[in-house]
Protein backbone atom coordinates (compact mmCIF):
# COMPACT_ATOMS: atom_id res chain seq x y z
CA UNK A 1 0.00 0.00 0.00
CA UNK A 2 0.98 3.24 -0.82
CA UNK A 3 2.01 6.17 1.88
CA UNK A 4 -0.48 8.57 0.56
CA UNK A 5 -3.40 5.61 1.03
CA UNK A 6 -2.06 4.74 4.64
CA UNK A 7 -1.81 8.30 5.40
CA UNK A 8 -5.45 8.43 4.11
CA UNK A 9 -6.55 5.32 6.51
CA UNK A 10 -4.97 6.52 9.56
CA UNK A 11 -6.31 9.90 8.80
CA UNK A 12 -9.66 8.05 8.93
CA UNK A 13 -8.75 6.39 12.19
CA UNK A 14 -7.98 10.03 13.71
CA UNK A 15 -11.60 11.55 12.39
CA UNK A 16 -13.84 8.18 13.83
CA UNK A 17 -11.80 8.44 16.93
CA UNK A 18 -12.77 12.17 17.64
CA UNK A 19 -16.80 11.84 16.08
CA UNK A 20 -17.11 9.21 18.67
CA UNK A 21 -16.24 11.30 21.53
CA UNK A 22 -17.90 14.54 20.26
CA UNK A 23 -21.35 12.28 20.02
CA UNK A 24 -20.39 11.14 23.22
CA UNK A 25 -20.17 14.91 24.89
CA UNK A 26 -23.07 15.85 22.90
CA UNK A 27 -25.56 13.28 24.09
CA UNK A 28 -25.08 14.08 27.70
CA UNK A 29 -25.36 17.67 26.51
CA UNK A 30 -28.64 16.58 24.25
CA UNK A 31 -30.23 14.98 27.43
CA UNK A 32 -29.59 17.44 30.17
CA UNK A 33 -32.77 20.16 29.53
CA UNK A 34 -34.69 16.82 30.27
CA UNK A 35 -32.98 14.81 32.69
CA UNK A 36 -30.05 17.11 33.70
CA UNK A 37 -26.76 16.22 34.57
CA UNK A 38 -27.50 13.45 36.95
CA UNK A 39 -25.07 10.21 37.25
CA UNK A 40 -27.95 8.19 35.65
CA UNK A 41 -27.39 10.39 32.23
CA UNK A 42 -23.54 9.37 32.08
CA UNK A 43 -23.96 6.30 33.55
CA UNK A 44 -26.73 5.54 30.03
CA UNK A 45 -24.64 7.44 27.76
CA UNK A 46 -21.23 5.53 28.66
CA UNK A 47 -22.93 2.38 28.65
CA UNK A 48 -24.76 2.53 24.82
CA UNK A 49 -21.44 4.37 23.90
CA UNK A 50 -19.41 1.36 25.03
CA UNK A 51 -21.84 -1.58 23.78
CA UNK A 52 -22.17 0.13 20.74
CA UNK A 53 -18.79 0.16 20.17
CA UNK A 54 -17.75 -3.38 21.50
CA UNK A 55 -20.44 -4.49 18.81
CA UNK A 56 -18.71 -2.52 15.95
CA UNK A 57 -15.01 -3.94 16.90
CA UNK A 58 -16.36 -7.67 17.02
CA UNK A 59 -18.73 -7.55 13.90
CA UNK A 60 -16.44 -5.28 12.47
CA UNK A 61 -13.22 -7.44 12.71
CA UNK A 62 -15.28 -10.99 11.47
CA UNK A 63 -16.38 -8.26 8.13
CA UNK A 64 -12.72 -7.16 7.76
CA UNK A 65 -12.01 -11.19 7.55
CA UNK A 66 -14.36 -11.99 4.92
CA UNK A 67 -13.93 -8.48 2.73
CA UNK A 68 -10.95 -6.39 3.43
CA UNK A 69 -12.45 -3.35 1.06
CA UNK A 70 -11.77 0.21 1.66
CA UNK A 71 -14.19 0.71 -0.38
CA UNK A 72 -16.70 -1.04 1.92
CA UNK A 73 -15.32 0.53 5.18
CA UNK A 74 -15.98 3.84 3.14
CA UNK A 75 -19.60 3.33 2.87
CA UNK A 76 -19.67 1.65 6.42
CA UNK A 77 -18.40 5.66 7.57
CA UNK A 78 -20.34 7.51 5.44
CA UNK A 79 -23.71 5.71 6.37
CA UNK A 80 -22.85 6.39 10.26
CA UNK A 81 -22.42 9.91 9.29
CA UNK A 82 -26.02 9.76 7.39
CA UNK A 83 -27.25 7.77 10.32
CA UNK A 84 -26.23 10.45 12.91
CA UNK A 85 -27.58 13.39 11.07
CA UNK A 86 -31.15 11.87 10.73
CA UNK A 87 -31.32 10.30 14.47
CA UNK A 88 -30.03 14.27 15.65
CA UNK A 89 -32.89 15.90 13.25
CA UNK A 90 -34.87 12.66 14.65
CA UNK A 91 -34.21 13.58 18.20
CA UNK A 92 -34.45 16.91 18.14
CA UNK A 93 -38.53 17.24 16.74
CA UNK A 94 -39.29 14.14 19.02
CA UNK A 95 -37.46 14.78 22.45
CA UNK A 96 -39.81 17.70 24.21
CA UNK A 97 -42.59 15.33 24.10
CA UNK A 98 -40.83 11.43 24.10
CA UNK A 99 -38.43 12.42 27.02
CA UNK A 100 -41.09 13.10 29.89
CA UNK A 101 -43.08 10.15 28.66
CA UNK A 102 -40.23 8.00 29.18
CA UNK A 103 -39.96 8.46 32.78
CA UNK A 104 -36.46 10.17 34.71
CA UNK A 105 -34.88 6.34 35.08
CA UNK A 106 -35.17 4.27 32.20
CA UNK A 107 -35.54 7.79 29.96
CA UNK A 108 -32.30 8.23 29.00
CA UNK A 109 -30.74 4.76 28.44
CA UNK A 110 -33.85 4.24 26.17
CA UNK A 111 -33.17 8.07 24.23
CA UNK A 112 -29.01 7.43 23.61
CA UNK A 113 -30.06 3.69 22.63
CA UNK A 114 -32.17 5.19 19.89
CA UNK A 115 -29.84 8.14 19.15
CA UNK A 116 -26.65 7.09 19.35
CA UNK A 117 -26.02 3.17 19.39
CA UNK A 118 -25.82 2.67 15.61
CA UNK A 119 -23.64 5.48 14.35
CA UNK A 120 -21.53 4.44 17.49
CA UNK A 121 -21.71 0.54 16.22
CA UNK A 122 -21.22 1.44 12.61
CA UNK A 123 -17.66 3.41 13.79
CA UNK A 124 -16.29 1.06 15.81
CA UNK A 125 -16.07 -0.99 12.64
CA UNK A 126 -12.99 1.62 11.43
CA UNK A 127 -10.93 0.28 13.53
CA UNK A 128 -10.26 -3.22 13.31
CA UNK A 129 -11.22 -2.39 9.11
CA UNK A 130 -8.37 -0.15 9.16
CA UNK A 131 -5.62 -2.56 10.99
CA UNK A 132 -6.59 -5.76 8.55
CA UNK A 133 -6.19 -3.95 5.14
CA UNK A 134 -3.11 -2.26 6.83
CA UNK A 135 -1.31 -5.34 7.77
CA UNK A 136 -2.12 -6.97 4.78
CA UNK A 137 1.05 -8.96 3.47
CA UNK A 138 3.32 -7.49 6.62
CA UNK A 139 4.74 -9.47 9.56
CA UNK A 140 4.38 -6.43 12.01
CA UNK A 141 0.45 -6.52 12.48
CA UNK A 142 1.21 -5.60 16.05
CA UNK A 143 2.46 -2.23 15.53
CA UNK A 144 -0.08 -1.86 12.36
CA UNK A 145 -3.26 -2.44 15.98
CA UNK A 146 -0.85 -0.68 18.25
CA UNK A 147 -1.02 2.49 15.68
CA UNK A 148 -4.27 2.09 14.47
CA UNK A 149 -5.76 2.27 18.73
CA UNK A 150 -3.36 4.80 19.38
CA UNK A 151 -4.42 7.20 17.07
CA UNK A 152 -8.07 6.60 17.84
CA UNK A 153 -7.33 7.17 21.27
CA UNK A 154 -5.73 10.59 20.06
CA UNK A 155 -8.27 11.19 18.15
CA UNK A 156 -11.13 10.61 20.84
CA UNK A 157 -9.20 12.93 23.02
CA UNK A 158 -9.30 15.71 20.81
CA UNK A 159 -13.11 15.37 20.03
CA UNK A 160 -13.82 15.25 23.21
CA UNK A 161 -11.79 18.50 24.15
CA UNK A 162 -12.89 20.06 20.82
CA UNK A 163 -16.60 19.32 21.75
CA UNK A 164 -16.69 20.84 25.42
CA UNK A 165 -14.34 23.92 25.14
CA UNK A 166 -14.69 24.90 21.68
CA UNK A 167 -17.67 23.67 19.45
CA UNK A 168 -20.67 22.95 21.59
CA UNK A 169 -20.08 26.29 23.00
CA UNK A 170 -19.46 28.08 20.16
CA UNK A 171 -21.28 26.66 18.15
CA UNK A 172 -24.10 25.32 19.81
CA UNK A 173 -25.12 21.69 20.69
CA UNK A 174 -26.98 20.79 17.37
CA UNK A 175 -24.84 22.50 14.69
CA UNK A 176 -21.42 20.26 16.00
CA UNK A 177 -23.32 17.01 16.28
CA UNK A 178 -24.64 18.10 12.40
CA UNK A 179 -21.39 18.91 11.11
CA UNK A 180 -19.56 16.34 12.59
CA UNK A 181 -21.90 13.84 10.75
CA UNK A 182 -21.48 15.73 7.86
CA UNK A 183 -17.52 15.82 7.92
CA UNK A 184 -17.88 11.50 8.21
CA UNK A 185 -19.70 11.84 5.22
CA UNK A 186 -17.46 13.87 3.25
CA UNK A 187 -14.74 12.69 4.59
CA UNK A 188 -15.45 8.53 3.72
CA UNK A 189 -16.90 9.75 0.33
CA UNK A 190 -14.08 11.38 -1.01
CA UNK A 191 -11.46 8.71 -0.08
CA UNK A 192 -13.82 6.80 -1.52
CA UNK A 193 -13.88 8.52 -4.70
CA UNK A 194 -10.13 9.04 -4.59
CA UNK A 195 -9.13 5.40 -3.88
CA UNK A 196 -11.61 4.37 -7.08
CA UNK A 197 -9.89 7.29 -9.39
CA UNK A 198 -6.32 6.23 -8.08
CA UNK A 199 -7.06 2.56 -9.41
CA UNK A 200 -8.29 3.50 -12.77
CA UNK A 201 -11.67 2.05 -11.53
CA UNK A 202 -13.81 5.15 -10.85
CA UNK A 203 -17.31 4.35 -12.21
CA UNK A 204 -20.19 6.57 -12.91
CA UNK A 205 -22.11 4.77 -10.05
CA UNK A 206 -19.53 5.60 -7.17
CA UNK A 207 -20.17 9.53 -7.86
CA UNK A 208 -23.67 9.50 -8.09
CA UNK A 209 -23.52 7.57 -4.85
CA UNK A 210 -21.32 9.52 -3.28
CA UNK A 211 -22.64 12.83 -4.56
CA UNK A 212 -26.07 11.46 -3.32
CA UNK A 213 -24.41 11.16 -0.06
CA UNK A 214 -22.91 13.71 0.79
CA UNK A 215 -26.20 15.91 -1.08
CA UNK A 216 -28.50 13.97 1.60
CA UNK A 217 -26.19 14.58 4.33
CA UNK A 218 -25.44 18.46 3.68
CA UNK A 219 -29.32 18.92 3.23
CA UNK A 220 -29.66 17.03 6.15
CA UNK A 221 -26.99 19.05 8.45
CA UNK A 222 -28.82 22.78 6.76
CA UNK A 223 -32.01 21.37 8.17
CA UNK A 224 -31.29 20.03 11.57
CA UNK A 225 -29.38 23.96 12.06
CA UNK A 226 -32.34 25.75 10.66
CA UNK A 227 -34.60 24.11 13.28
CA UNK A 228 -35.41 25.87 15.74
CA UNK A 229 -35.18 24.96 19.42
CA UNK A 230 -38.03 23.80 21.26
CA UNK A 231 -38.80 26.78 23.93
CA UNK A 232 -42.27 27.26 25.77
CA UNK A 233 -43.47 30.76 25.62
CA UNK A 234 -41.71 33.31 23.12
CA UNK A 235 -38.01 32.70 22.57
CA UNK A 236 -35.14 35.15 23.36
CA UNK A 237 -31.91 33.73 23.42
CA UNK A 238 -30.26 30.01 23.60
CA UNK A 239 -27.27 29.02 23.76
CA UNK A 240 -24.83 25.95 25.17
CA UNK A 241 -22.50 27.50 27.93
CA UNK A 242 -19.93 25.80 29.61
CA UNK A 243 -21.58 23.76 31.92
CA UNK A 244 -25.51 23.54 30.86
CA UNK A 245 -27.61 24.86 27.76
CA UNK A 246 -29.40 28.11 28.35
CA UNK A 247 -32.96 29.60 27.76
CA UNK A 248 -34.86 33.03 28.10
CA UNK A 249 -37.93 32.89 27.08
CA UNK A 250 -40.86 35.25 27.95
CA UNK A 251 -44.62 33.89 29.05
CA UNK A 252 -47.76 35.27 29.88
CA UNK A 253 -49.50 34.61 33.04
CA UNK A 254 -52.87 35.99 34.37
CA UNK A 255 -52.44 38.92 32.33
CA UNK A 256 -48.70 39.79 33.82
CA UNK A 257 -45.60 38.80 31.07
CA UNK A 258 -42.54 36.59 33.15
CA UNK A 259 -38.78 36.29 31.52
CA UNK A 260 -37.31 33.26 32.54
CA UNK A 261 -33.88 31.44 32.87
CA UNK A 262 -34.09 28.02 31.79
CA UNK A 263 -30.86 26.33 33.00
CA UNK A 264 -30.86 22.91 31.54
CA UNK A 265 -34.09 21.43 33.25
CA UNK A 266 -34.27 23.87 35.82
CA UNK A 267 -36.03 27.06 35.70
CA UNK A 268 -33.73 28.83 37.96
CA UNK A 269 -34.99 32.60 37.48
CA UNK A 270 -37.62 34.67 36.57
CA UNK A 271 -38.14 38.51 36.49
CA UNK A 272 -41.11 40.52 35.24
CA UNK A 273 -39.67 42.92 32.72
CA UNK A 274 -39.30 46.51 33.80
CA UNK A 275 -40.55 45.40 37.55
CA UNK A 276 -38.57 45.17 40.72
CA UNK A 277 -41.40 42.31 42.15
CA UNK A 278 -40.06 38.76 43.08
CA UNK A 279 -41.35 37.04 40.57
CA UNK A 280 -40.03 33.29 42.14
CA UNK A 281 -41.90 33.61 46.21
CA UNK A 282 -38.38 31.74 47.41
CA UNK A 283 -36.64 34.59 45.95
CA UNK A 284 -38.10 36.33 48.71
CA UNK A 285 -36.54 35.45 51.40
CA UNK A 286 -33.30 37.19 50.45
CA UNK A 287 -34.88 39.86 51.92
CA UNK A 288 -35.71 38.78 55.31
CA UNK A 289 -32.41 38.88 56.60
CA UNK A 290 -32.97 42.33 58.15
CA UNK A 291 -34.84 40.65 60.85
CA UNK A 292 -32.45 38.56 62.13
CA UNK A 293 -29.24 40.55 61.11
CA UNK A 294 -29.10 43.99 62.09
CA UNK A 295 -26.72 46.30 60.22
CA UNK A 296 -25.36 43.29 57.86
CA UNK A 297 -22.61 45.12 55.26
CA UNK A 298 -21.73 41.62 53.54
CA UNK A 299 -23.99 39.71 51.46
CA UNK A 300 -22.79 36.27 49.34
CA UNK A 301 -25.01 34.55 46.93
CA UNK A 302 -23.65 31.39 45.57
CA UNK A 303 -25.15 30.19 42.36
CA UNK A 304 -25.97 33.54 40.33
CA UNK A 305 -28.17 32.06 37.54
CA UNK A 306 -30.10 35.33 35.76
CA UNK A 307 -28.58 37.07 39.14
CA UNK A 308 -31.80 38.01 40.44
CA UNK A 309 -31.39 37.75 44.11
CA UNK A 310 -28.06 40.02 43.47
CA UNK A 311 -30.80 42.22 41.57
CA UNK A 312 -33.41 42.37 44.38
CA UNK A 313 -30.81 42.57 47.68
CA UNK A 314 -29.19 45.74 45.83
CA UNK A 315 -32.32 47.21 44.37
CA UNK A 316 -33.52 47.20 48.57
CA UNK A 317 -30.48 47.88 49.85
CA UNK A 318 -27.97 49.96 47.81
CA UNK A 319 -25.40 50.19 50.64
CA UNK A 320 -24.68 46.17 51.27
CA UNK A 321 -21.67 44.71 49.58
CA UNK A 322 -22.76 41.67 47.50
CA UNK A 323 -20.58 38.79 46.34
CA UNK A 324 -21.99 36.35 43.57
CA UNK A 325 -20.12 33.65 43.04
CA UNK A 326 -21.35 31.27 39.72
CA UNK A 327 -19.47 28.94 37.53
CA UNK A 328 -21.44 29.17 34.02
CA UNK A 329 -19.23 32.29 32.44
CA UNK A 330 -22.27 33.08 30.33
CA UNK A 331 -24.64 33.65 32.56
CA UNK A 332 -23.47 37.36 33.82
CA UNK A 333 -23.84 38.19 30.26
CA UNK A 334 -27.16 37.29 30.28
CA UNK A 335 -28.24 38.40 33.26
CA UNK A 336 -26.89 42.21 32.20
CA UNK A 337 -28.88 42.02 28.78
CA UNK A 338 -32.09 40.32 29.75
CA UNK A 339 -33.05 40.34 33.27
CA UNK A 340 -32.16 44.14 34.37
CA UNK A 341 -29.03 43.32 36.31
CA UNK A 342 -28.10 47.03 37.62
CA UNK A 343 -24.24 48.19 37.08
CA UNK A 344 -22.54 48.91 40.61
CA UNK A 345 -19.46 49.09 42.09
CA UNK A 346 -20.69 47.16 45.36
CA UNK A 347 -21.80 43.84 42.84
CA UNK A 348 -19.07 41.41 42.38
CA UNK A 349 -18.83 38.46 40.22
CA UNK A 350 -16.38 35.69 40.87
CA UNK A 351 -16.22 32.70 38.10
CA UNK A 352 -15.39 29.97 40.30
CA UNK A 353 -17.31 26.63 41.95
CA UNK A 354 -19.01 27.62 44.70
CA UNK A 355 -17.16 24.95 47.01
CA UNK A 356 -13.89 25.66 45.83
CA UNK A 357 -14.53 29.82 46.57
CA UNK A 358 -15.63 28.48 50.07
CA UNK A 359 -12.53 26.73 50.83
CA UNK A 360 -10.37 29.64 49.66
CA UNK A 361 -12.53 32.70 51.15
CA UNK A 362 -10.68 34.54 53.75
CA UNK A 363 -13.57 36.63 54.77
CA UNK A 364 -16.89 35.76 56.25
CA UNK A 365 -20.33 37.09 55.04
CA UNK A 366 -23.54 38.31 57.28
CA UNK A 367 -25.95 36.83 54.77
CA UNK A 368 -25.37 33.66 52.55
CA UNK A 369 -27.91 32.88 49.75
CA UNK A 370 -26.92 29.24 48.27
CA UNK A 371 -29.00 28.06 45.27
CA UNK A 372 -26.71 25.89 44.43
CA UNK A 373 -29.04 22.87 44.56
CA UNK A 374 -30.41 23.38 41.06
CA UNK A 375 -33.27 20.99 40.91
CA UNK A 376 -35.36 18.26 42.07
CA UNK A 377 -33.57 15.84 39.40
CA UNK A 378 -29.88 16.37 40.52
CA UNK A 379 -27.68 18.15 43.09
CA UNK A 380 -23.91 18.88 42.89
CA UNK A 381 -22.61 15.90 44.74
CA UNK A 382 -19.48 17.84 46.23
CA UNK A 383 -22.05 20.61 47.41
CA UNK A 384 -24.46 18.69 49.79
CA UNK A 385 -21.98 16.89 51.93
CA UNK A 386 -21.15 17.45 55.44
CA UNK A 387 -17.80 19.13 54.44
CA UNK A 388 -19.53 21.87 51.83
CA UNK A 389 -21.48 22.81 55.22
CA UNK A 390 -18.64 22.85 57.03
CA UNK A 391 -16.92 25.30 54.14
CA UNK A 392 -20.70 27.45 54.83
CA UNK A 393 -20.13 28.61 57.93
CA UNK A 394 -16.39 28.77 57.95
CA UNK A 395 -17.25 32.20 55.90
CA UNK A 396 -20.72 32.23 57.75
CA UNK A 397 -20.06 35.40 60.31
CA UNK A 398 -20.69 34.37 63.99
CA UNK A 399 -23.82 36.46 64.12
CA UNK A 400 -25.25 35.60 60.01
CA UNK A 401 -27.56 33.56 58.87
CA UNK A 402 -27.69 31.44 55.27
CA UNK A 403 -30.33 30.59 53.53
CA UNK A 404 -30.41 27.26 51.31
CA UNK A 405 -32.87 26.69 48.58
CA UNK A 406 -33.50 23.03 48.36
CA UNK A 407 -36.57 21.75 45.86
CA UNK A 408 -37.40 18.62 47.82
CA UNK A 409 -40.23 16.47 49.31
CA UNK A 410 -41.26 16.83 53.24
CA UNK A 411 -42.08 13.36 53.01
CA UNK A 412 -39.18 11.66 55.48
CA UNK A 413 -40.49 8.08 55.65
CA UNK A 414 -38.24 5.51 55.26
CA UNK A 415 -34.49 6.56 53.98
CA UNK A 416 -35.11 9.97 51.68
CA UNK A 417 -33.69 12.68 50.46
CA UNK A 418 -34.92 15.58 52.61
CA UNK A 419 -34.73 13.54 55.63
CA UNK A 420 -30.99 12.72 54.69
CA UNK A 421 -30.12 16.32 53.59
CA UNK A 422 -31.41 17.48 57.03
CA UNK A 423 -29.73 14.68 59.25
CA UNK A 424 -26.29 16.17 56.94
CA UNK A 425 -27.03 20.17 57.60
CA UNK A 426 -27.46 19.49 61.45
CA UNK A 427 -23.91 17.97 61.96
CA UNK A 428 -22.86 21.09 61.12
CA UNK A 429 -25.75 23.51 61.90
CA UNK A 430 -28.18 22.49 64.35
CA UNK A 431 -30.06 25.57 64.73
CA UNK A 432 -32.00 25.55 61.48
CA UNK A 433 -35.53 26.17 60.27
CA UNK A 434 -37.20 25.12 57.29
CA UNK A 435 -39.67 27.17 55.15
CA UNK A 436 -42.19 25.39 52.64
CA UNK A 437 -42.66 27.86 50.03
CA UNK A 438 -45.87 25.61 49.18
CA UNK A 439 -47.63 24.35 52.40
CA UNK A 440 -46.36 22.44 55.04
CA UNK A 441 -47.93 19.39 54.63
CA UNK A 442 -48.23 18.83 51.04
CA UNK A 443 -45.58 16.08 50.02
CA UNK A 444 -44.77 16.96 46.06
CA UNK A 445 -42.04 18.59 45.50
CA UNK A 446 -41.94 22.21 46.23
CA UNK A 447 -39.19 24.74 46.98
CA UNK A 448 -37.92 24.64 50.63
CA UNK A 449 -35.73 26.99 51.89
CA UNK A 450 -33.46 25.94 54.78
CA UNK A 451 -32.39 29.02 57.14
CA UNK A 452 -29.58 28.08 59.28
CA UNK A 453 -27.88 30.50 62.03
CA UNK A 454 -24.45 30.89 63.06
CA UNK A 455 -25.33 31.33 66.48
CA UNK A 456 -27.87 29.51 68.95
CA UNK A 457 -30.52 32.56 68.61
CA UNK A 458 -33.85 31.66 67.43
CA UNK A 459 -35.03 31.62 63.80
CA UNK A 460 -38.39 33.97 63.88
CA UNK A 461 -39.20 36.24 61.38
CA UNK A 462 -41.12 39.20 62.28
CA UNK A 463 -44.78 38.84 62.55
CA UNK A 464 -44.82 41.58 59.52
CA UNK A 465 -42.66 39.69 57.18
CA UNK A 466 -44.88 38.16 54.53
CA UNK A 467 -44.36 36.31 51.22
CA UNK A 468 -46.77 38.22 48.83
CA UNK A 469 -46.44 36.42 44.93
CA UNK A 470 -48.34 37.22 42.04
CA UNK A 471 -47.12 34.35 40.05
CA UNK A 472 -48.49 31.36 42.75
CA UNK A 473 -50.97 33.73 44.61
CA UNK A 474 -49.49 33.40 47.70
CA UNK A 475 -50.12 35.61 50.86
CA UNK A 476 -48.82 34.84 53.80
CA UNK A 477 -46.97 34.89 56.93
CA UNK A 478 -43.59 33.41 56.82
CA UNK A 479 -43.93 32.25 60.60
CA UNK A 480 -46.75 30.15 59.76
CA UNK A 481 -44.89 27.79 57.44
CA UNK A 482 -41.76 27.63 59.85
CA UNK A 483 -40.92 23.93 60.42
CA UNK A 484 -38.38 21.80 61.51
CA UNK A 485 -38.12 17.67 61.47
CA UNK A 486 -37.47 16.12 65.24
CA UNK A 487 -34.33 14.70 65.26
CA UNK A 488 -35.64 11.00 66.59
CA UNK A 489 -37.51 10.43 63.09
CA UNK A 490 -33.81 11.06 61.61
CA UNK A 491 -32.42 7.93 62.88
CA UNK A 492 -32.24 6.00 59.25
CA UNK A 493 -31.17 8.68 57.34
CA UNK A 494 -28.27 9.49 55.52
CA UNK A 495 -25.55 11.45 56.66
CA UNK A 496 -23.59 12.78 52.95
CA UNK A 497 -19.70 12.97 53.05
CA UNK A 498 -17.58 13.52 50.61
CA UNK A 499 -16.20 10.05 50.28
CA UNK A 500 -20.02 8.90 50.33
CA UNK A 501 -22.42 11.27 48.89
CA UNK A 502 -25.36 8.88 48.27
CA UNK A 503 -27.46 11.37 46.99
CA UNK A 504 -28.08 10.37 43.71
CA UNK A 505 -30.57 7.38 44.51
CA UNK A 506 -32.66 9.50 47.08
CA UNK A 507 -33.21 12.06 44.53
CA UNK A 508 -34.37 9.46 41.88
CA UNK A 509 -36.72 7.97 44.78
CA UNK A 510 -38.06 11.50 45.68
CA UNK A 511 -38.51 12.33 42.44
CA UNK A 512 -40.13 9.10 41.17
CA UNK A 513 -42.67 9.27 44.28
CA UNK A 514 -43.50 12.52 44.94
CA UNK A 515 -42.84 14.44 41.58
Amino acid sequence: MSPLFRRLLLTTVFITGAAVLIFEVGAMRLLAPYYGSSLTVVSSVLSIILLALSLGYYFGGRLADRAPHLSLLMLIIGSAGILMLGLLYTALSVLPTLAPALGQSTGPLIISALIFFLPACLLGADSPFVSKILAHGTDNEGAVVGTVFFLSTIGSIVGSLAAGFYLIPTLGLSTTLALTGLVLVVWSMSVLCFSAFKNQDLRIRTIVLAGTLVCIALLITIISIKTPPHSRGQLIYQQDGLYSQLTVFEEEFRGTTYRFLKNDSNYSSAIIPGSDEIAFPYAALALTYPDMVADASSYLVLGGGAFTIPRHVHLDNPTITIDSVELEPYLLPLAEQYFELPTSTLLHNLTIDARVFLEQATTTYDVIFSDVMNSGQYIPPHLLTVEFFQSLKKALAPGGVAYLNYIGSLDTHDTSMTGSLIKTLTAVFPNYALVPITSTTDKKLQNIMIVVRHDGYPIRFADTTRIKNRLYSYDYAINDHLMTIPSETLVDEVVFTDNRPGMEPLLAKQFRLHN
